[in-house]
């Protein structure tokens, strides 16, 4: 797509600032369409979604730090691991990358560059 290098993770060899810069831009603009379409779903849902906030924090309403707690800090940290997980894993997908590590551990019958030895 219009000369990008798409091929995630691979920067050329040796690695190439320009395809780097590509694959950062195509990153940024993904992620800037996700965060549009999410706020564009939390302002079109947005009364059922209080509703629905209010029923699943209702047991909490005793202790405000709590739900504070809860919204500010731990779903976001929960949300965004999950978020990191998906997309990392996505983007590692490479299974040409599989077929040159050793079946196990650390072999001699390893055809790839030498990085030296653990012995």
């Amino acid at each position: 797509i219009w000369g990008i290098e798409i091929s995630s993770g691979d920067y050329g060899d040796p690695p190439q600032f320009i395809r780097w810069l590509q694959q950062l831009g195509v990153w940024l603009f993904v992620v800037t369409a996700c965060k549009v379409g999410v706020t564009a779903l939390q302002t079109l849902f947005m009364t059922p979604l209080a509703d629905f906030g209010a029923v699943i924090l209702n047991p909490l309403c005793f202790n405000p730090h709590m739900e504070l707690f809860i919204v500010v800090v731990l779903l976001p940290l929960v949300l965004n691991a999950v978020q990191f997980w998906i997309v990392d894993n996505y983007l590692m997908h490479s299974p040409e990358g599989y077929s040159k590590l050793p079946k196990s551990g650390l072999s001699s019958s390893f055809d790839g560059p030498d990085y030296g030895s653990y012995t």
